[in-house]
């Protein structure tokens, strides 16, 4: 009987404790990389639709030294500053702290490592580690309101979430990317590494790392989708991982319990 081609016979075989071992010589070494690709792919679905209603990010870890800084300011007049049709008020250039400037000029603020400067129409926000980003005014700013350094603080990271949302979900799918990747290859590898060392034992028929790595790819479809599924259903990256985990440590034992990775036993047979 003709065997299935690749992608069908990966899928077929990942519903049989048995068909996951027996047949750990289906795929080549492209196609494994192909369905680790697709493995880590399904694992990131529910992050890329939950990408909006990620968390705002702190300031303190992306511009700390500026945080510290403006925290470390001083009788700071914030109501002073005041924002009319999207602009600044205040047309005089002066230095309000060591890191608040007023429309401190172009040329002039460049020689600034670490500091706000409130120009015409944007707020420009520099740190020494090299970041800088830029908001623009709306009529909603009001600091006469804003009475402490802590208080300015908080109402900056949050008004930096709001307008750098693109920047926020970039970073945050890109960090959650790199944690579903390197879980994903971490499990893929290690469990290989763990099957391979049990050839081993005299009842195991497992030779190669690749056939290792062939059987750990069968058993790891099912625990996968199971953590997809409850991701888009409650996302939770840290209970996806768990579950995708969890899920292939208990198809490895029932892979173990039904053939003891051993041909023979596997299609019924008994050892001599």
């Amino acid at each position: 009987m003709k065997s299935s081609q690749f992608p069908t016979n990966y899928f077929a075989n990942c519903f049989s404790a048995k068909k996951m071992f027996l047949n750990r010589n289906e795929l080549k070494i492209w196609q494994m990389i192909l369905v680790t690709i697709f493995l880590i792919f399904v694992m990131l679905n529910p992050v890329a639709i939950n990408a909006n209603k990620s968390p705002e990010l702190q300031l303190d870890s992306i511009m700390p030294n500026l945080m510290k800084a403006l925290k470390e300011s001083e009788n700071v007049d914030f109501s002073a500053i005041q924002i009319k049709n999207d602009k600044l008020v205040e047309t005089e250039a002066k230095q309000v702290t060591d890191s608040i400037y007023l429309n401190e000029s172009k040329k002039d603020f460049e020689k600034v490592k670490t500091g706000l400067n409130f120009k015409e129409k944007t707020l420009e926000m520099k740190d020494k580690n090299g970041l800088v980003f830029e908001l623009n005014y709306t009529d909603a700013w009001d600091f006469s309101t804003i009475d402490t350094t802590k208080a300015f603080t908080a109402w900056l990271t949050k008004e930096w979430n709001k307008q750098n949302a693109p920047y926020r979900i970039l970073s945050m799918t890109f960090l959650v990317g790199v944690l579903v990747l390197s879980s994903t290859l971490f499990l893929i590898f290690g469990t290989s590494l763990f099957i391979w060392l049990t050839k081993k034992n005299h009842l195991s028929n497992i030779k190669s790392y690749k056939e290792a790595m062939n059987v750990t790819l069968n058993a790891m479809l099912l625990s996968t989708l199971v953590a997809t599924i409850i991701g888009l259903i409650h996302y939770d990256i840290s209970l996806m991982l768990m579950i995708q985990a969890f899920g292939l440590a208990i198809q490895i034992l029932i892979i173990f319990t039904k053939t003891k990775f051993n041909d023979t036993l596997a299609v019924g047979g008994k050892l001599k």
